[in-house]
């Protein structure tokens, strides 16, 4: 027995106790765990996850709302309430984006694909949103932000597409 059959055997074996517990918690669906794709899109996706959850984290709870330490802008120029207020507003919707981002990865790995697709339109937007409404660039060029969504749009594609090859061996937990 492979090492791969033997972590399905073991996670299929909890699969009635998750049945139990899924009866106290009656607004979440069934698990949906039957993912098909290639198993490099969930790598890729709990380490995008990781990474997500610090930028939100930041966004919320930072001093400044990550525009110093994320978008590289200067202390005088977020000294306004109102903009750190605005940064702290976005962190709070991208910990709801977390949140969704986690539970699909643990219980409903079935829609994989369509949060590559959540994620791609987050990246297309906020470019778009910077094309309609420009900012006065921070300090220093490009912020760190910046710099981080132009090398992931071309990697949340190539994984969006492996996200939907079908995998030899299926992921299912």
């Amino acid at each position: 027995m492979s090492l791969f059959q033997k972590i399905k055997a073991k996670l299929t074996s909890k699969d009635e106790r998750t049945q139990e517990k899924s009866k106290w918690i009656p607004i979440l669906p069934p698990k949906q765990n039957d993912y098909q794709g290639q198993p490099a899109a969930i790598v890729f996706l709990v380490i995008m996850g990781c990474m997500l959850v610090f930028r939100s984290l930041m966004h919320t709870f930072e001093t400044h709302g990550g525009a110093v330490i994320i978008a590289g802008y200067t202390i005088e120029q977020v000294n306004d309430p109102m903009i750190i207020w605005a940064w702290a507003w976005s962190g709070v919707f991208q910990i709801i984006e977390v949140m969704v981002l986690w539970m699909i990865l643990i219980r409903y790995r079935k829609f994989i694909p369509l949060v590559y697709i959540m994620l791609l339109m987050d990246n297309l937007l906020l470019k778009l949103v910077g094309v309609i409404k420009p900012t006065t660039p921070p300090a220093g060029g490009a912020p760190p932000g910046a710099i981080f969504y132009l090398i992931m749009l071309p990697l949340l594609i190539v994984f969006f597409f492996l996200s939907l090859r079908k995998s030899s061996k299926y992921i299912v937990a």
